[in-house]
């Protein structure tokens, strides 16, 4: 859209000028071009052919792709064989991304300024200030690299505040990730003291598109598109619902056989933690469960039998056994739940 008429461009990366149209220029709002002194121009263009083309007029025009707008000096000339074509001009200027395959293009995203994160504090809070951590060398340099990357992009900045938290790295447990996630959104000016945003979306492309227009970007190495299942946090999450991680039973399936009353209580803290999972969890469970009842003490032996047996194969195996199910999710569907 250029001065706020539609129209389709060329983008010509050979063309070192930005182009419209005279007959397309005179076209656009009496308004917008009351408002505008078209100073003459002598500029006299050479193209590919070696033929000569005059320039009519040389302005800046608003110009919006993909709902983003800049401001860029265009030249007019008569008998354009399109209404604008878009040079190497604006292209390098405005670091226009360019997708050839699905013939799409898109200014670079600018910096976020739509959301901004405001922290409310208790009335009457006190600040909190923790010393930092003690850290091994290879992870301490790792911090330090990444304050020295945030304070360049001027994302943080010293400060003396009475509030401070250590640093703590982990890896993160996502499938999307916003690149940087706590750089995409401003911090209020009154609450720059952490945020934490989850956004669901249920439509990719929709997804894609809102992010775009807020100017968050995401990080391409955490992407998983097309994929049956996938592995998030301790599970696997199908089309069907969510299952246990298999690698994460294998404690389950390597155990041995309990000899005293603390081995059975280990071995029903770790598949406890997966009796959602397990059709009748308690009933196959009863004979160790009976065997906790019986005795206090923890190094006491057991009068283990043949039930108990079947109880411990059973939960042993259950990556494989029949008893193992898929949780269903539920979606909220107009006011009922749905499983899909």
């Amino acid at each position: 859209m250029i001065a706020g008429r539609r129209t389709q461009l060329l983008i010509d990366s050979g063309a070192s000028l930005t182009l419209i149209n005279l007959h397309f220029f005179l076209q656009l709002s009496k308004y917008y071009r009351k408002k505008v002194r078209l100073p003459p121009s002598n500029l006299c263009l050479q193209l590919a052919d070696r033929s000569q083309l005059y320039v009519k007029y040389a302005l800046s025009l608003p110009i919006t792709i993909s709902n983003s707008t800049r401001m860029h000096r265009v030249y007019v000339v008569p008998k354009l064989w399109r209404s604008c074509i878009i040079g190497n001009d604006l292209i390098h200027k405005h670091n226009l991304q360019i997708d050839g395959g699905r013939q799409y293009a898109y200014f670079k995203t600018k910096k976020n300024k739509k959301l901004q994160h405001r922290v409310n504090l208790v009335p009457d809070a006190q600040a909190h200030n923790s010393p930092p951590f003690r850290y091994a060398p290879a992870r301490k340099q790792i911090i330090e690299e990444n304050l020295k990357d945030m304070l360049d992009h001027g994302i943080i900045s010293p400060s003396a505040r009475p509030w401070a938290s250590p640093v703590i790295l982990a890896p993160k447990k996502t499938t999307l990730d916003l690149r940087s996630g706590y750089w995409e959104v401003e911090m209020d000016k009154n609450s720059r003291i952490s945020w934490s945003q989850v956004a669901v979306v249920p439509n990719l492309e929709k997804g894609f598109q809102a992010l775009q227009s807020v100017n968050l970007t995401l990080k391409a190495s955490k992407y998983q598109f097309c994929r049956r299942e996938m592995q998030y946090l301790e599970y696997i999450i199908t089309q069907n619902g969510i299952k246990p991680d298999p690698d994460l039973i294998k404690p389950i399936t390597n155990s041995p056989q309990p000899r005293k009353i603390k081995d059975v209580q280990s071995f029903l803290g770790l598949t406890g933690y997966y009796r959602r999972f397990i059709k009748d969890y308690s009933k196959i469970s009863e004979p160790l469960q009976q065997q906790l009842r019986n005795s206090q003490k923890c190094n006491h032996h057991l009068n283990w039998s043949t039930g108990c047996t079947d109880a411990f194969e059973i939960l042993k195996n259950v990556e494989t056994s029949d008893f193992i199910r898929e949780l269903c999710v539920l979606q909220k569907v107009h006011g009922t739940y749905e499983s899909f």
